[in-house]
């Protein structure tokens, strides 16, 4: 899927309380409007796979996430990544948030992530929850702030661990996080944050929490 759209709201996918088993495989989505990818779901339960797919290049102007995947309302979100690439998006290279009362399984493991502003920006907020296993992605490189965020608020809750992810920074006299966990409000976070590589980190923390 290339060049899709033209205007802000118009995606490479766009999927809507999809419900049951999906994949994405094998796929590559670039030069989108807004988002390459963005998947909503409101009620049901949805088990996305994405394997061996990349989500790159779009707009310079209006461009957003490379995949974006929320799960509100009611709802409740399986997704699992493995052996795929986000590359040069404008925002987060993938984005996984659970709202209101969802609850949202993430795991994102064996991948490339490169260029975009955040590598992956994750959360949750109100009274959802969400649990993650982020694993074995080599190189998280050349974001332009943050290569892993968590962003608990409300009285949301998440767990899970960040491991074994090589991760390097922008360099000297440049901003850039490694591993921010960042948890608001009455939240709670249960994290486990072992056996990752961090480098190259200029003026901000490696791992901020």
């Amino acid at each position: 899927v290339q060049n899709a759209g033209n205007q802000v709201n118009e995606h490479g996918l766009y999927w809507r309380n999809v419900t049951g088993s999906v994949a994405i495989a094998g796929t590559t989505i670039g030069n989108s409007a807004e988002r390459n990818a963005l998947v909503e779901n409101s009620s049901g339960t949805l088990t996305l796979n994405v394997t061996g797919s990349i989500f790159q290049n779009n707009s310079s102007i209006l461009g957003a996430d490379g995949l974006e995947v929320l799960a509100r309302g009611n709802s409740e979100v399986t997704l699992t990544i493995a052996g795929s690439s986000f590359l040069n998006n404008q925002t987060n290279g993938v984005q996984a948030y659970a709202i209101d009362q969802a609850i949202l399984h993430f795991s994102l493991t064996t991948s490339l992530i490169q260029n975009n502003s955040v590598g992956v920006d994750m959360g949750a907020d109100n009274t959802a929850s969400m649990d993650f296993n982020l694993d074995s992605n080599q190189p998280f490189s050349g974001q332009a702030t943050t290569s892993i965020n968590l962003f608990t608020d409300g009285s949301a809750r998440a767990s899970g661990k960040i491991s074994n992810n090589t991760i390097t920074g922008p360099g000297a006299s440049q901003s850039g996080i490694g591993i921010r966990l960042d948890t608001e409000s009455n939240s709670q976070v249960n994290a486990l944050v072992e056996n990752n590589t961090i480098s190259n980190i200029g003026w901000d923390d490696g791992i901020q929490a």
